[in-house]
């Protein structure tokens, strides 16, 4: 098989991996669904018989206040307390007949007095039997309740409650209830199998669950017989638990999947089935998923030791090298055994590489070149920087002193107009001289070098005051700095940055005498410096142009040729910071500049002058 046909075979494997993933989240969202249709499923059938169980409580609750309410009711117990005969007893069984037929799964209805005797009755084989035993009376209050009652041979459901303790009236009023109702709503549920089931749980007057139907899958649990704590839904239920439990052990010890809900005070309601059943789809699922997966990791790995042997291995020896020329070993060649694909492969790279020596050994040449013209062009800008403080001032040094001798040698023949004109040819002179020591200035900014120290830039603005001491005085300036920083730098490039910006500061003024802020900010990798004036401002159309040389944007009422900035600019670069401005117009600007804490590579000690480079850079000086 060819490399390409391998390798094609080998993505199409790979491609298996976002499949298996699908599969995998697949699975997840399956699992997931499943368990959410078994708890959904029991709690919808909980949710069915809770609302069957309140209906009919409302349906027999009402026939119960019916009984209790009622005038006719008391009078006929009343007159037939005083003085019994077939006539009252007749006119009683009658009204309480009338109830017994309307209402639903009633059977009989039964009054008792304040002693705890029935006293009327619709079955006449009641009367006058003691009930204060079994607890059927005990705590009552006038809400009627479930309870269980035995006045036979098997317990019953009775539905009691007070009425009244008034003279006359009936003490409790009980109604008995056919237990067929919650057999009916008992027992299993369409759609779950064998092991669903309903239960209502009533408990008792000593704090004890009884069922109020038989359990279909535990015989132990019967109608009115006691379920004790070893059932863990109906525990939990009257501990106050609700919605769903999910592997608790029911009284045959098996862990169930139940709905709980509240029915009443001492009545609940448990749905449940037995778990492995509830969760058989889900297990069926994990069982699919695992083969499903061991079957992935079987073919993915056996995809990866085919195209080990038969792809990597010989990529990995080209690989290497190929690394071996990368490094610089233009001069070594390929020579791999293998598939054609391999072959070529290898070709190409040698032709790649003896085109790299090639390329290598031009622009070795190149740099070279392009390095002595650098020299060169660096050597002409040194040779004019010294024509422009020496050879250029000196002619115009000459104009000036010819312009003064006129003045002084013809006081007398020189007219008005030839005076005004000799004042102007004087002032392009000055501003001549002025803007070639500008030059000179910004040039030597970045050809003299010197090596970068701590600097206190509080000494820095001490020096600055004291150089603009007149300026400051005669506009009568106030300047001012914070607790300023020690940073690396070139001092005198340092102290004519700040020079620069605060000469500007107090000349750029409005009507208000200057005032001139400096502070600084910490910015965590570099310090922000920020000279604050009260000045006239800057347009914003003219912020970003204010740097550029020659660029004035009021030429004609303060002094100056458009260069100081354009020094400060870079001065701020070779410190490799940055410096803008923020300004409004007439309330003020603030130039910025930011100085890096730390300098990656200190500027090298600048190299000694030469006796002649010193004398002639002096020379400049004083010129």
């Amino acid at each position: 098989m060819r490399l390409s046909n391998r390798l094609l075979l080998a993505l199409f494997l790979t491609a298996l991996v976002p499949l298996a993933f699908g599969l995998v989240v697949g699975y997840g969202n399956a699992r997931a669904a499943l368990e959410s249709s078994v708890e959904s499923g029991l709690g919808s059938v909980a949710d069915v018989q809770a609302s069957r169980y309140g209906g009919f409580m409302e349906s027999v609750r009402g026939a119960w206040s019916s009984v209790a309410e009622d005038e006719r009711v008391r009078a006929a117990y009343a007159d037939h307390r005083a003085g019994p005969n077939e006539t009252t007893e007749a006119r009683l069984d009658h009204l309480l007949g009338l109830v017994v037929e309307t209402a639903p799964r009633v059977t009989d209805i039964s009054l008792i007095d304040g002693d705890g005797r029935i006293a009327a009755s619709t079955v006449p084989d009641l009367v006058g039997i003691d009930v204060t035993a079994g607890g059927l009376l005990e705590d009552l209050e006038q809400r009627p309740e479930l309870r269980f009652a035995r006045f036979g041979d098997s317990p019953d459901i009775w539905l009691v409650g007070n009425v009244s303790e008034a003279p006359g009236a009936p003490a409790s009023l009980a109604m008995h209830i056919e237990r067929t109702v919650f057999d009916q709503w008992g027992g299993s549920f369409p759609d779950r199998g064998v092991s669903g089931e309903v239960l209502f749980m009533l408990r008792d007057t000593s704090d004890v669950p009884h069922a109020l139907a038989p359990s279909r899958l535990d015989p132990s649990i019967g109608f009115a017989s006691p379920v004790h704590h070893d059932d863990g839904p109906v525990a939990l239920a009257f501990a106050g638990a609700t919605g769903i439990l999910d592997g608790v052990e029911d009284s045959r010890g098996v862990p169930v999947v139940a709905a709980v809900r509240t029915l009443d005070d001492d009545v609940v309601l448990v749905v449940k089935m037995d778990r492995d059943e509830a969760f058989r789809p889900v297990t069926d699922l994990e069982v699919q998923a695992v083969a499903g997966v061991f079957t992935f990791i079987a073919v993915l790995g056996g995809t990866a030791v085919w195209v080990s042997f038969t792809v990597s291995r010989p990529l990995v020896r080209l690989t290497r090298r190929a690394a071996r020329v990368a490094d610089g070993r233009h001069d070594l060649r390929i020579f791999p055994a293998g598939d054609e694909e391999l072959r070529t492969m290898a070709a190409s790279m040698n032709r790649l590489a003896a085109r790299l020596d090639e390329a290598e050994r031009t622009l070795v040449e190149r740099v070279r070149s392009a390095t002595a013209e650098l020299r060169r062009s660096n050597q002409e800008l040194e040779q004019f920087a010294y024509i422009a403080s020496h050879d250029l001032k000196e002619p115009i040094r000459m104009v000036r002193s010819y312009l003064d001798l006129i003045e002084r040698r013809f006081p007398d023949r020189v007219e008005d107009d030839l005076k005004v004109f000799l004042g102007y040819a004087k002032d392009g002179a000055e501003r001549m001289q002025r803007l070639v020591d500008d030059l000179l200035v910004f040039s030597r900014v970045g050809r003299r070098r010197r090596p970068h120290r701590p600097v206190e830039l509080d000494e820095v603005m001490e020096v600055v005051v004291r150089d603009l001491s007149v300026l400051i005085q005669e506009s009568r300036a106030e300047v001012s700095w914070r607790a300023l920083p020690v940073v690396k730098g070139d001092r005198s490039q340092l102290v004519q940055l700040l020079e620069n910006l605060v000469s500007n500061a107090i000349k750029f003024h409005g009507e208000e005498a200057p005032r001139v802020v400096v502070e600084a900010v910490d910015l965590v990798d570099a310090w922000r410096v920020m000279v604050h004036d009260n000045g006239i401002g800057i347009e914003p159309e003219y912020q970003d142009r204010i740097f550029e040389i020659f660029q004035r944007l009021d030429p004609g009422n303060v002094p100056g040729t458009g260069i100081g900035l354009a020094v400060c600019q870079k001065i701020v670069e070779r410190h490799e910071g940055r410096i803008g401005v923020e300004s409004v117009p007439g309330e003020g600007s603030t130039f910025w500049f930011t100085l890096p804490k730390e300098h990656e590579e200190e500027d090298e000690e600048a190299p000694e002058e030469a006796p002649e480079e010193t004398f002639r850079r002096r020379v400049e000086e004083l010129v």
